[in-house]
């Protein structure tokens, strides 16, 4: 409806001689029935709004699912890797900086859990390295026995000797091979003025050119670590029971990793080895682990060799005169 008043003009004095200029005359009243009009109207905006309204939620949807899509597979693959962590050297497998989420405050968020984890990877020890270190302290405990079988084993080599002295060492390789591959070992003491003894004992099954190369290179690292002629010694190489893993026929995968002892008073100059894998991306706790193993390997036969030097010492003192050095009177009844 629509109301509007009629105001009187100059033309409308003519006839309406009793109005003035600007009076009111009347009211002019249009109406319209829009009832029909709205309504129609109505219907078509619902039916605009129905046919439009499912695609904004469509593409909010899709989004969810491509978004979400991204962030399960990065959670998903956090999961897994979490999963399969049993060792330390493991957390290496855990990476994330290649990961897209979608999201910058995510993605540097998986950023920093990469270089958490390689913190850690740093920092910590593996529980199997510490029981490890254990059992090979229990392993090298001195006591009689090993002193009397190492005496028995460098003095007199008979087959029974050369058995349980390789059985020893193939125990230890076997352990050592639980936390780090070691495909061979080999001590070198020089005992006084006496020739330098060198052993070396393979856990791996290898062929003549690569026994050849490696007691080359024993005998030059022996003959520049130990100032020994390298005609003067012969390595006595010893083949333990096959680990089962295959042969090693090649001399320069092979690595040589090594630490040596001096002696003032005995006089005894030693030098311990392990035959690694030629690997280059050796983690620190790898090296750790191998100069642990090399520690306890040098002092326990260092000192063994350095209680049989005494010990030889002992028996010569108590079998010889002091003044001619010759067989003392315990001696002469003992024969």
């Amino acid at each position: 409806r629509y109301d509007r008043p009629l105001i009187a003009e100059a033309q409308c004095i003519r006839c309406h001689t009793n109005a003035k200029v600007g009076n009111v005359l009347g009211v002019l009243s249009i109406a319209q029935s829009v009832g029909q009009i709205t309504t129609k109207a109505h219907n078509e905006h619902v039916n605009k709004l129905l046919i439009i309204m499912p695609i904004p939620l469509l593409a909010a949807l899709m989004i969810a699912l491509f978004l979400g899509r991204r962030m399960g597979r990065s959670i998903a693959r956090l999961k897994n890797s979490i999963s399969y962590l049993d060792r330390v050297e493991d957390l290496a497998h855990i990476r994330f900086s290649d990961a897209h989420t979608g999201f910058s405050e995510l993605d540097d968020v998986l950023v920093e859990v990469d270089g958490l984890t390689d913190k850690i990877r740093h920092l910590a020890v593996d529980r199997n390295l510490l029981e490890f270190e254990i059992r090979l302290l229990e392993r090298f405990v001195i006591t009689s026995d090993v002193v009397r079988d190492w005496r028995r084993y460098v003095r007199v080599i008979t087959s029974d000797v050369v058995r349980d002295w390789r059985r020893y060492v193939r125990d230890l390789l076997k352990e050592i091979n639980t936390v780090q591959t070691v495909h061979g070992v080999f001590t070198a003491f020089a005992v006084g003025d006496r020739p330098a003894n060198v052993e070396l004992f393979w856990f791996d099954t290898i062929n003549e050119t690569v026994a050849a190369s490696m007691s080359q290179r024993v005998k030059l690292i022996v003959g520049e670590t130990l100032g020994q002629v390298a005609t003067d010694f012969i390595p006595r190489q010893h083949s333990l029971d096959p680990s089962g893993r295959p042969t090693l026929e090649n001399a320069r995968q092979l690595d040589l990793r090594t630490k040596e002892i001096t002696m003032d008073n005995p006089s005894i100059h030693g030098l311990v080895g392990l035959i690694l894998p030629n690997t280059q991306n050796q983690s620190q706790v790898e090296r750790l682990l191998v100069e642990s193993i090399l520690s306890t390997m040098l002092n326990v036969v260092g000192s063994v060799r350095a209680i049989e030097k005494h010990t030889e010492d002992l028996e010569f003192y108590a079998t010889r005169d002091p003044l001619t050095q010759m067989y003392n009177q315990r001696m002469f009844w003992s024969l």
